[in-house]
């Protein structure tokens, strides 16, 4: 496995002293077998000793996985999968000093291969999200030092960054002008399309839990924080977005763009918003000509969405473009669709 995790003290099993210590161990040994049903039948058996013993579950996996190295890689994700369903369930009974190991070893299972490997991370990346919806700061401690200066992270680091900030708003959104300030300078790094795309849905997952964060204050652990705060950093990552991300020929990303774009004018200052406006329309016009199909829900979401920011508190903002937007949005709305038609 990676340096890091051969650097770290060998974990050890906390075991009760019973027979049930050498059972769980035969259990994870046998966790991948070849029969399905079989297979099933384990991980059912070892989330439910998880259920009465957590501690001595996590970490035998902990130390399995540790102990073996060079394990079969579907052996490795099952138990990553047995470890997450086990924390899901007795997520009271963990202790931080364990939450903590069980972070950094999802961590390292997840970025060990910079190639996507979807299985294996993201059950790695499963693991460090239902951590986070109880030790949200260690969680944001190991994914934010994953966050280097000078180079893009891993595609699912920033995914699982973008999952936890759905998950768990009130432990993310105060940190978010900290990662959002370690964001920025990667986007013009960024070539790859999964890449963009990836970090395309990350801004709208923030977007989305900062409207949330202050739409609940009464709930939330720092009751100063504004949407106001966050306003310039996201027009920066708006620019990119739009005046670079947007041209690409593939429609998958920029669905995802459109979108991002679309949450992001309820964060950007009311004062930038005709200005934006007056760019981000046609822009999200232009995607609906010549096709009607299911794959414009994304984008129908994005002006939605924009419609939404745009018109809040009765502001007639979008005035000026009012004939250009319903002259586009005519043909679309009278359109009749066909059996064909998803």
């Amino acid at each position: 496995m990676s340096k890091k995790l051969l650097e770290d003290t060998e974990p050890q099993v906390a075991a009760t002293g019973g027979e049930v210590d050498g059972m769980v161990m035969a259990l994870i040994e046998c966790a991948s077998d070849s029969n399905d049903e079989v297979r099933k039948a384990f991980h059912i058996a070892l989330r439910d000793l998880g259920r009465k013993q957590p501690t001595l579950v996590l970490t035998s996996c902990e130390k399995y996985l540790y102990d073996h190295k060079k394990l079969d890689l579907q052996h490795r994700i099952i138990l990553i999968q047995i470890m997450r369903d086990v924390v899901y369930d007795a997520m009271d009974h963990l202790k931080p000093s364990l939450a903590t190991r069980i972070v950094r070893l999802a961590a390292d299972e997840m970025t060990y291969k910079q190639e996507i490997m979807k299985d294996w991370q993201s059950a790695a990346s499963s693991l460090i999200v239902s951590i986070g919806s109880v030790y949200g700061d260690v969680v944001l401690d190991v994914i934010k030092d994953m966050f280097v200066p000078g180079a893009v992270p891993h595609y699912f680091v920033v995914k699982t960054l973008a999952d936890f900030a759905a998950t768990n708003a009130f432990a993310v959104v105060p940190m978010l002008p900290e990662i959002i300030g370690r964001c920025l300078p990667m986007l013009g790094m960024v070539r790859h399309e999964n890449m963009r795309w990836v970090f395309s849905v990350a801004f709208s997952k923030f977007c989305d839990a900062i409207l949330n964060y202050t739409a609940n204050k009464e709930r939330a652990p720092d009751k100063t924080v504004t949407i106001d705060r966050f306003s310039e950093p996201m027009y920066s990552a708006f620019e990119v977005l739009h005046g670079v991300w947007l041209n690409t020929k593939e429609f998958r990303l920029r669905t995802a763009v459109i979108e991002a774009l679309g949450l992001m004018t309820h964060i950007l200052s009311r004062s930038k918003l005709p200005g934006v406006l007056e760019k981000l329309m046609p822009s999200i016009l232009a995607q609906f000509k010549g096709k009607f199909s299911s794959d414009m829900l994304p984008l129908t979401q994005g002006l939605c969405t924009v419609l939404d920011a745009s018109t809040k508190d009765s502001d007639t903002i979008l005035d000026p473009q009012l004939d250009y937007i319903l002259t586009n949005l005519h043909p679309l709305l009278s359109f009749v669709p066909s059996l064909n038609d998803q």
